[in-house]
């Protein structure tokens, strides 16, 4: 017998699908384009396998023990823990990998943040160092010159101011 369980949303990255499976505890092996689960059913193992045509993983199962919407177990007693159906297992690993997902989201704008201000302190830094390279050429020059320099800080600006005396 076979069926088809759809989720809304499609399970196109390994690394979110494995986050989602170690949240809710379950056990697997990871072989190539399959995710092999610790769930079995009349043909084995439960496995989630890649398929490089539609570019997401699809969950390959017996589906003879869920006939109809209701659950019949199997006559060797799978522990499914609280999954006990396909339809149910897949919501819950939907459902984290929805949360696998917002995490991921929320790491990439942290660091897209984390690189701007970083952007900004390089462009602060490279700002300092110009003005004082400048200052620097402007002290050399006036002493150069016979000048005694005054420095003053308003705010955030710098205002220097030669003084020559003459006798």
């Amino acid at each position: 017998m076979s069926a088809v369980v759809k989720t809304l949303t499609p399970f196109v990255s390994r690394e979110l699908l494995l986050e989602a499976l170690d949240a809710l505890g379950i056990s697997y092996t990871c072989n190539q384009d399959q995710i092999v689960t610790n769930r079995k059913d009349y043909y084995g193992y439960q496995v989630f396998s890649y398929s490089h045509g539609s570019g997401k993983y699809v969950f390959q199962h017996d589906s003879s023990a869920d006939v109809g919407g209701r659950w019949t177990p199997y006559p060797w007693g799978a522990n499914f823990k609280e999954w006990t159906t396909v339809s149910s297992f897949l919501g819950a690993v939907e459902s984290e990998y929805k949360k696998a997902y917002i995490r991921l989201e929320e790491r990439v704008e942290e660091e897209k943040r984390l690189e701007v201000a970083r952007r900004l302190a390089e462009e602060e830094e490279k700002k300092r160092q110009f003005v004082e390279r400048q200052k620097q050429a402007i002290l050399e020059k006036a002493k150069e010159n016979g000048y005694s320099v005054k420095e003053t800080k308003q705010g955030d600006k710098v205002h220097l101011v030669l003084v020559r005396t003459i006798y």
